[in-house]
């Protein structure tokens, strides 16, 4: 047997491992979420102002509209780049997840013989 540790003792660290690799990932994706609903309503927000500014007759159309317009279009941008880092990281920390579980089972594998 392991120096001090019989399996059930060393499966259930493992086991309690595993769980707060697991919530920890469950969390970072709950996160990500709720940044990805920010950005969602700050987009729509966004392009309520433009099309507003759209809407306004071409005569009336100042550089300070113009300006704005150009002012929002840039945020929009900068939104969606955003959100292009959120899903990079959501994938990554979803791959990342799937290794760390993987990992898991096969020292649980090897360790005690016992197959998760």
């Amino acid at each position: 047997t392991n120096v001090g540790f019989d399996d059930d003792a060393l499966f259930d660290w493992f086991e309690l491992v595993n769980r707060k690799n697991r919530l920890s990932h469950l969390e970072s994706v709950l996160v990500i979420s709720i940044k990805e609903i920010e950005i969602n309503l700050q987009q729509k927000a966004l392009e309520r102002q433009l099309r507003d500014l759209h809407n306004v007759r071409k005569r009336y159309k100042e550089r300070y509209i113009k300006s704005k317009e150009q002012e929002l279009i840039r945020k929009l941008v900068e939104l969606v780049e955003e959100r292009d880092h959120l899903v990079n990281m959501e994938e990554t920390q979803r791959l990342s997840a799937i290794e760390m579980d993987k990992q898991f089972r096969e020292v649980m594998s090897a360790t005690a013989g016992i197959t998760v």
